[in-house]
């Protein structure tokens, strides 16, 4: 490598090389850059599909990278994502320089429109497949003669089964190859999936169907966390949108208290950038960004369980148990705009298959409930039963009380929170150097390494750029 000022450099130690920051491109294309083990360097101009020379370079720096150790920076702040390069042996990072208009972060606010629609949709397409057999239960009965009630459950069961077992696939797929690949391809199989189930010969073939509808309809629900946190940088911009996400992706199920739930989440962030503004301890504490909310939700959730059970009697008019509805529709949207923004905060770029565990861990719990739904009320009465799932609901209204005491600690403990944190920081130098670094990086006609660690075998660093 030469720069422009003509002197060469000569042989680098290890902590030279790897100080060596990277150096954006003026030109709006993304920098392809390969890595060695001790750091990166970038060769301006040309294509990977200009030429042979390029292919020549990649097939020394191949053969020369057999037993590379690849450092792949892991913050959203970097606006680099991971994918592989079919002419090297390891792995290459793709950086946006800055103001990129393909950068997601930068997209238009229609364009960001979009995609939020789109995940709306999806969302609302998987849910309402889920529970679309409740409404239909006596027809499906008489038209695959199956009487047995606990068979009868079994097709909303066995979807929301699907949710257990295809968040964990499709949300590291999202976070390697793409969101929208990903979520393309599994709605075209849920498609497939469904009208299968309209054509099924027989109850077990329908019951099979049922299970790889959820499986792919589950895409959508794992995904679409991700696929926020991809498009809005702005923490504020990227509550809000869920806000509206959830809101909208369930007014089909509790209505006014999804609408109502909008409206307490938009207040507190105006709550919130006021006390900023005025510098109040309490704003300052990571927690009180989204917690807030379900230490809100909780109670209200609660108390909708036990409103609905001792209020469904044949002497108290209809309309009362019904407008349990609200609290539980603003409890539980409360809870998962909170939580879901909380997650999405602490995770990043890794925030799908963060909410792809919690997703499939709820899952669970719904898919087992429906068998045990009918006994439970049966045995237990409207009332006990109702208060049953209303203490179990207590118990957990604890759990963001506990993490805005020991947020801090719990964050302090974990190896993944203290890892991306570091990444973080030294990602936000090398930004920092990355800006002070005036001076461009020229190519020569053949690329020029250290001669002592050729001699050893190390590799030589190389970043061919391609116009992607």
């Amino acid at each position: 490598m030469r720069q422009k000022d003509g002197s060469h450099g000569g042989q680098e130690n290890d902590e030279q090389a790897a100080s060596r920051p990277i150096r954006p491109l003026e030109s709006p294309s993304i920098d392809i850059c390969a890595s060695t083990e001790h750091g990166f360097d970038v060769l301006p101009s040309s294509s990977l599909n200009a030429g042979s020379s390029h292919s020549d370079q990649a097939k020394r720096l191949r053969q020369k990278n057999q037993h590379t150790s690849v450092q792949t920076p892991a913050s959203r702040d970097a606006a680099c994502q991971i994918r592989p390069d079919p002419t090297f042996s390891g792995r290459v990072i793709l950086c946006f320089p800055p103001n990129d208009p393909e950068n997601p972060h930068n997209w238009s606010s229609w364009r960001k429109f979009f995609v939020l629609l789109v995940g709306i949709v999806s969302v609302v397409n998987s849910t309402l497949g889920s529970s679309l057999p409740s409404g239909a239960v006596e027809y499906l009965s008489d038209y695959f003669m199956v009487t047995n009630q606990a068979q009868l459950v079994l097709p909303i069961s066995l979807f929301i089964t699907g949710y257990v077992l295809g968040p964990v696939i499709f949300a590291p797929l999202s976070e390697t190859y793409g969101r929208r690949e990903v979520m393309i391809i599994s709605f075209v199989f849920f498609t497939v999936f469904t009208m299968a189930c309209a054509v099924a010969p027989n109850w077990p073939f329908f019951l099979v169907f049922r299970l790889l509808c959820g499986i792919t309809a589950s895409s959508a629900i794992a995904i679409v966390g991700g696929l926020f946190a991809d498009i809005y940088d702005d923490p504020t911009q990227r509550g809000r949108a869920m806000a509206i996400f959830m809101a909208v992706s369930n007014t089909t199920d509790i209505g006014v208290g999804a609408v109502l739930s909008v409206g307490l989440s938009l207040y507190w962030d105006a709550t919130l950038r006021r006390a900023k503004k005025v510098n109040a301890k309490w704003s300052a504490v990571e927690e009180y960004r989204r917690l807030p909310l379900a230490c809100v939700g909780g109670p209200l959730y609660v108390i909708s369980l036990f409103w609905l059970g001792w209020t469904s009697s044949p002497q108290i008019h209809w309309m009362v148990p019904i407008l349990a509805g609200i609290p539980f529709g603003i409890g539980f949207m409360l809870i998962f705009i909170a939580l879901l923004n909380f997650i999405a905060d602490a995770y990043e770029i890794f925030a799908a298959s963060a909410m792809a565990a919690t997703s499939a861990c709820r899952s669970i719990f719904g898919a087992v409930l429906p068998l045990a739904a009918r006994p439970m009320y049966r045995q237990l009465g409207i009332a006990w039963a109702s208060s049953l799932l209303g203490f179990l609901s207590l118990g957990m209204c604890i759990i963001p009380f506990t993490f805005i005491k020991y947020g801090d600690r719990i964050r302090a403990n974990s190896k993944f929170c203290n890892e991306l944190r570091e990444k973080k920081i030294k990602l936000e130098e090398e930004k920092q150097r990355r800006g002070s670094s005036s001076s461009p990086v020229e190519q020569d006609d053949e690329p020029r390494g250290n001669p002592k660690a050729n001699e050893e075998g190390t590799t030589d660093v190389l970043i061919l750029e391609s116009v992607v």
